[in-house]
C-alpha cells in the first residue's frame, strides 16, 4: 500500500486497532460501540485475551460473530498489556496501527483525523492531546498536550503522550514491540524510544481526540507509582549516564506531579462536568 491509497482500496484493513483484554468486562460494551462509531471504518480490531477472569472475552466473541473486523484473540498464559499489544502485532495486517486500552475510549473522528495527518505530513509516529475523564464519565480534567516533537531527549523529559493517542506506521517501524522490559507501565515507554532511536521521532496532532478513564482513588497513587518504577527504565541498562538520566527523571518526575494537578477529573476545582456518553 503507498501512501496514497485510500482506505478500502486494498483486501486489507487500513487501521489495525489493538487492545489488550483482562478483567475489564464492565468497559466491553462501550469499548466495542466506541471503536464501531469511527468515522474511518476501514479497520480491524485485535483484542487479545490476557488470560481474563470475567465475561469480557466472551462479550467481545459474540461482537466479532456479528462483525468480522472485530478478532479475539488469546494469549495462552499471562503476560501483561505489553505482551497481549506484541501478540497482536504478530498479527496485525493494518500499515497503520492505533492502539485503544479497554477501558478508554476515542473521539468518533480519531482514526480520520490521525490518519490524515500522518499520510499528508509523511509521518511514521504520532499521538494527539487528550483528556482523563472520572470512571463515570461525568468530568474530566484539562486538555493534555505533549511536546510538538517526540525526540529521544523529549522523551525522557516531557509527559503527555498516551499509549490511545499513539498511531505508527508499520512500514517505518516493522520491529515494533513492547515486551522488552518486565515493568507493564514502562512497555509503551520503551517502545517509543525504540522507535525513536530507529529514526522516527514522533509527532503531535494537536488535537483533543481521547479520553483516559480513572478511577478515584487509583489516579495519585498510579501516578507516583509510575514515575517512581520509570527509574531503571532511564538508567536503559547502562547506555544512558546515570547524571542524565537522574537529571532527565527529575524533570520527568515533576511534569508529572503538575499533569496530575492540572488535569485530574477528581478534582473538582480543576475539573469540568462533562457527559462523555456519547463515547460508549
Amino acid at each position: 500500500m503507498d501512501i496514497g491509497e485510500q482506505p478500502g482500496h486494498s483486501n486489507r484493513p487500513f487501521v489495525t486497532i489493538v487492545t489488550p483484554l483482562y478483567d475489564s468486562e464492565r468497559f466491553v460494551p462501550g469499548l466495542l460501540r466506541n471503536v464501531a462509531r469511527q468515522s474511518l471504518a476501514d479497520w480491524e480490531h485485535l483484542v487479545v485475551d490476557d488470560q481474563s477472569s470475567d465475561g469480557g472475552p466472551a462479550l467481545v466473541r459474540v461482537h466479532a460473530e456479528r462483525d468480522p473486523r472485530c478478532r479475539l484473540l488469546t494469549m495462552q498464559r499471562r503476560g501483561g498489556p505489553g505482551a497481549a499489544r506484541d501478540r497482536a502485532l504478530s498479527e496485525a495486517r493494518g500499515r497503520w496501527v492505533a492502539f485503544l486500552d479497554a477501558d478508554d475510549r476515542w473521539l468518533p473522528d480519531k482514526l480520520e483525523r490521525q490518519v490524515a495527518f500522518m499520510r499528508d505530513g509523511g509521518i511514521g509516529f504520532s499521538y494527539h492531546d487528550y483528556r482523563f475523564m472520572s470512571a463515570d464519565g461525568t468530568r474530566v480534567g484539562a486538555i493534555v498536550r505533549g511536546p510538538d516533537r517526540l525526540t529521544f531527549a523529549g522523551l525522557h523529559r516531557h509527559r503527555g503522550v498516551g499509549c490511545s493517542t499513539v498511531m505508527v506506521d508499520r512500514e517505518r517501524s516493522p520491529d515494533l514491540a513492547f515486551s522488552r522490559v518486565k515493568a507493564a507501565r514502562a512497555s509503551d515507554f520503551v517502545a517509543w524510544r525504540e522507535v525513536i532511536r530507529a529514526g522516527v521521532e514522533g509527532r503531535r496532532l494537536p488535537e483533543d481526540l481521547a479520553r483516559y478513564r480513572v478511577g478515584t482513588r487509583s489516579f495519585s497513587s498510579n501516578k507516583l507509582w509510575a514515575t517512581t518504577s520509570m527509574w531503571q527504565v532511564f538508567l536503559d541498562q547502562g547506555r544512558t549516564p546515570t547524571p542524565l538520566a537522574a537529571a532527565w527523571w527529575a524533570e520527568y518526575a515533576g511534569k508529572a506531579a503538575l499533569l496530575h494537578l492540572r488535569s485530574n477529573p477528581c478534582l473538582p476545582l480543576l475539573s469540568r462536568t462533562h457527559d462523555e456518553s456519547t463515547l460508549e
